[in-house]
């Protein structure tokens, strides 16, 4: 049979094993929490990286449109008002009458032109600065 002080020095041995082994668990357990937190920050951060390339994916297939749309938004332009000054399909103005060559009739029609454009659109217009005009 073993000695009693031999079974007692194990037994202490054994219960020093013990606590080093309950502070290794704690350890680890510690290491895998932390370790459970990294991942968990780089899952969010791969999840906010994932989502940033779809946002630029989505903005580069509108851009791959974006020159086939404004070519047709010129091209709808130059139907409007072209740059070739010899298309008349645009908005010309008339000319303005020369009061101090005309002579007659034509005179009076040109100040019956402006008569009418002065009551039509400056008075009601510029009604302030119309008013210090005289008759």
């Amino acid at each position: 049979m073993p000695e009693p002080e031999a079974f007692a020095a194990a037994l202490l041995q054994l219960s020093a094993h013990t606590e080093r082994l309950a502070e290794l668990d704690a350890r680890e357990a510690e290491h895998s929490a932390e370790i459970g937190d990294r991942v968990a920050a780089l899952t969010s951060l791969a999840d906010a990286m994932k989502r940033t390339l779809e946002d630029q994916s989505d903005i580069l297939t509108g851009l791959k449109d974006l020159d086939s749309r404004l070519l047709e938004i010129a091209a709808r332009l130059d139907e409007l008002a072209p740059a070739d000054d010899a298309d008349d399909r645009g908005y010309r103005p008339a000319k303005a009458p020369r009061f101090w060559q005309l002579h007659g009739e034509a005179r009076e029609e040109a100040i019956g032109k402006l008569r009418a454009w002065v009551e039509q659109i400056y008075q009601p217009g510029y009604g302030q600065i119309a008013a210090a005009l005289g008759g």
